[in-house]
């Protein structure tokens, strides 16, 4: 018997950006390890993957050069919305087939089942068509903790779970990964690990906030003298602006004669409106001020002066 290709074996590991991606089975060859977008950016953290999914718009891809260049020079298969001709290994990822074969779990209007909330999720269902004797499902280095996109993206993953379970596929997840955990079983109250595990997670960015605040107590003269030195460099910026603002004609074309702000067109500026300029106003900006006129200083040293 012919054996499967090395992207589509029977044990699947579907490879994601949290830490517990280290804990995939890399090294073992009876899995085909999936990866997904800019995942190859982590590097040796991840040192083997067999196939390769971004169903991101192309336009979007494309605007990112490090990903299109990388997609451009990987040899494994990339599974894309579409086949793109400078990604030579591309294929079009079979959205419509896969929709249709589960199609039928519905009673009423069987057709396309369309719940994909993710790449992940797709990646689920895809191994589910893709491999029709698969054994094993594992999750790596995909939690679904976040407070923003990825909490409502994690029910639908645990579906496509519950869909590999009920065609008697072995699911895997992490002891670390929130997917298929809750915090007690209904009814019975029995633990199970999640509490501490969030009381857990809660002490050590307590403990990591607190190292933190350490490191800032250590470099406070720092942190104040280029405190100071920013406010001192802003209201320099500031004072600078309201010079040229008020003082200077607003671009090169109106120093020419016929110019309507120049006065009698004979390419003078006419005097800027508001109060007379103080003094003070030329401190710091290597001006000097005679009379009522303000004059360029010598240049400091070291200056690239044009």
């Amino acid at each position: 018997m012919k054996p499967p290709p090395e992207h589509l074996k029977r044990k699947v590991a579907i490879v994601g950006f949290t830490d517990s991606r280290s804990l995939a089975p890399f090294n073992d060859p009876e899995f085909s390890i999936w990866g997904l977008n800019a995942l190859f950016l982590l590097g040796e953290t991840v040192p083997r993957a067999d196939l390769w999914f971004d169903l991101h718009p192309a336009h979007l891809i494309e605007a990112d050069e490090k990903r299109s260049a990388w997609y451009k020079a990987t040899t494994m298969p990339l599974l894309l919305q579409e086949a793109h001709e400078d990604f030579p290994h591309s294929e079009k990822f079979p959205a419509q087939q896969v929709r249709k074969e589960f199609g039928d779990m519905f009673v009423k209007d069987p057709g396309e089942f369309r719940y994909f909330t993710s790449s992940i999720a797709w990646m689920a269902a895809y191994a589910l068509h893709a491999v029709p004797d698969l054994e094993e499902l594992h999750m790596y280095g995909v939690d679904m903790a976040a407070d923003h996109e990825y909490r409502h993206q994690r029910a639908c993953v645990e579906f496509w779970l519950g869909i590999a379970m009920g065609r008697g596929v072995k699911v895997y997840v992490p002891d670390t990964c929130d997917l298929l955990k809750s915090t007690h079983e209904y009814g019975f109250g029995t633990d199970s690990g999640l509490r501490a595990k969030l009381k857990r997670r809660v002490e050590e960015y307590t403990e990591r906030l607190a190292q933190i605040a350490t490191k800032v107590a250590a470099h406070k003269d720092e942190i104040r003298i280029l405190t100071d030195m920013k406010l001192k460099a802003e209201g320099s910026q500031q004072t600078a602006q309201w010079i040229y603002q008020s003082w200077c004609v607003a671009d090169h074309k109106s120093m020419q004669p016929d110019h309507p702000d120049i006065d009698g067109g004979n390419g003078k500026p006419l005097e800027a409106a508001g109060d007379e300029m103080p003094a003070e106003a030329f401190e710091g900006l290597g001006l000097a001020v005679v009379g009522d006129a303000a004059e360029q200083s010598e240049v400091p040293t070291g200056a690239d002066h044009h």
